[in-house]
Parts: C-alpha cells; structure tokens; sequence
C-alpha cells in the first residue's frame, strides 16, 4: 500500500521493511523509535540508546544522531521525523536542525503547559549525522524516523492534493 501526503511517496510493507521511491529518492520505513525520554519498559528505542534519559530542559539542546540508526545511512542527507513533546511544564516550542549550523528563528511545534503534541519535520542531518532539538520548557520528547533522503537524493515536489475529506457535501471530495 502507498501514499502520498504533500509530496512524499510513503510505502509500507508488511515486514516493516525499507522501500526507496525512484522518482524522489526518498526511502520510507515504518516508524522507529530514535529518542524517547520517559522511562518505562514500553518507552524503548530501537537501538537501546537514547531512552529513559528524562525530560529536557528548560534552555537544553539534544543532538541526536540519527545517521547510522534505525537503517539510516550514516551519509543520509535529510530525515523524516515525527516529533512528540510529551508533558511539558511550560508553553514553549522545539527547533529541529542540522547540527553544526546556527539555530534558525524558527519552531516545528508550538506548546501549552501538559500537551502532548506531535509533528512531522523534515530535517537536513548535521555533523556525525545528527540532528539538534532545541527546547526552551522543560519537557519529555519522543523522536520516530519515518524515513530519509539518500546522499545526493531529493524528495519529489508536487501540487498538493487531498487524500482525506471528513465533511459531507458536493464540493468536499478527495
């Protein structure tokens, strides 16, 4: 089965196994956990690094390493990440970039005090295949890779298109 949400080809296969799209060079794989702070024997990774570690913050920057992980190439130029903020304790937000380059003024997720929010974030890797989470709130985060951009690859840009429509009505078509 495969989908397309804006502009990513997306397989799955039944063995959770990896597929590369030859039109974008894009490589989908069911979800992996990368990063996950709470401790708990179900709040594991794939790898068994970077888990349990406890919230971070407030001011903190995580760089994880992503290259070299969970069937990423250590050489991978980009990832596709889904990105959790789980109970933090003030409203804040997260910044997702390549480490080794200067924070962006920019947010990948927005929270309130006690959310549990998620995002997809595509993200450059940085030095030694890493990827840095800024957050300024003390908060738990939970990082899956979905999947990457080979060295040299690049996704595939299209119109967007609706994949799902919840309202009735003759206008409101997929």
């Amino acid at each position: 089965m495969a989908f397309v949400v804006t502009g990513v080809v997306v397989a799955n296969s039944p063995e959770g196994s990896r597929a590369e799209s030859s039109s974008s060079g894009t490589v989908s794989m069911q979800p992996r956990r990368v990063l996950e702070t709470r401790v708990g024997p179900s709040n594991v990774t794939v790898d068994g690094a970077w888990q349990g570690t406890g919230a971070y913050g407030p001011d903190a920057t995580i760089e994880l390493p992503v290259g070299g992980r969970a069937d990423v190439p250590v050489d991978a130029d980009a990832v596709m990440l889904n990105v959790t903020v789980v109970g933090p304790t003030a409203a804040g937000f997260l910044t997702v970039y390549p480490c080794g380059q200067g924070r962006p003024l920019a947010s990948n997720i927005n929270f309130a005090p006690g959310a549990v929010v998620a995002n997809a974030v595509l993200a450059k890797l940085g030095t030694g295949g890493k990827v840095c989470i800024y957050t300024p709130a003390r908060t738990h985060i939970v990082v899956d890779v979905n999947g990457y951009i080979p060295a040299g690859g690049s996704p595939l840009a299209m119109q967007p298109r609706r994949v799902l429509e919840t309202r009735v009505g003759p206008s409101n078509v997929t």
